[in-house]
């Protein structure tokens, strides 16, 4: 696959066709690390080690921990 470098600003950019975006399972505002090895470059999407969709898919009844309290407020906290 051939992709074309462009000028963004002061810098030079490369657009991730959107295929090999969601192969990689990148989204915008995702972070890569970038390497020059022998005249090559390397760009290495970093995964994220949690997702909050699926950390919030195992929470359950037998896991979910109860409120902790912390006294009364002493400021300008929120309280219903």
């Amino acid at each position: 696959m051939e992709i074309q470098f462009a000028k963004w600003g002061n810098s030079v950019a490369l657009r991730v066709p959107s295929k090999v975006a969601e192969a990689l399972g990148i989204v915008p505002g995702s972070m890569a690390s970038l390497d020059l090895k022998r005249d090559k470059l390397i760009i290495t999407p970093q995964r994220h080690r949690y997702q909050l969709d699926q950390l919030l898919s195992e929470i359950t009844s037998k896991n979910l921990h109860q409120e902790t309290g912390t006294g009364s407020a002493v400021g300008a906290e929120a309280c219903d």
